[in-house]
């Protein structure tokens, strides 16, 4: 692909947890999306910043939901006010497409473990 120059201080080494082949994977994808965007007809300057931003937080980018340590976080405390009351809301209507698409990622949870049915 043919790029600006980019600034890329700061850009991830691939140095960590996960392998130097997922880091190329996750790259080619980066890198398609990139190509993708240009075919919807950006510019190249939004192109250049837009592969230098993805590049530089590729880290946080996931091809797949894997079986990962759990996070390391308090757990949250709410505590309410005196005099709180409860409040009811509507329930949200999805599209289908959106509805697919999170019984997907629920079925993705439940195969690495990362949720249980109920």
């Amino acid at each position: 692909m043919d790029l600006k120059a980019v600034d890329i201080v700061g850009v991830s080494s691939g140095e960590g947890t996960r392998s130097c082949a997922y880091h190329e994977i996750c790259g080619d994808s980066l890198t398609d999306k990139v190509s993708k965007c240009r075919a919807a007809g950006c510019g190249d300057d939004f192109a250049t910043v837009l592969w230098a931003l993805l590049f530089r937080y590729e880290d946080v980018f996931r091809l797949s939901l894997d079986r990962d340590p759990l996070a390391d976080v308090a757990p949250l405390r709410v505590t309410l006010k005196a005099g709180a009351e409860s409040v009811r809301c509507k329930a949200r209507r999805y599209s289908k497409e959106q509805r697919d698409f999170m019984a997907k990622h629920v079925e993705e949870l439940q195969a690495a473990c990362n949720v249980e049915a109920l």
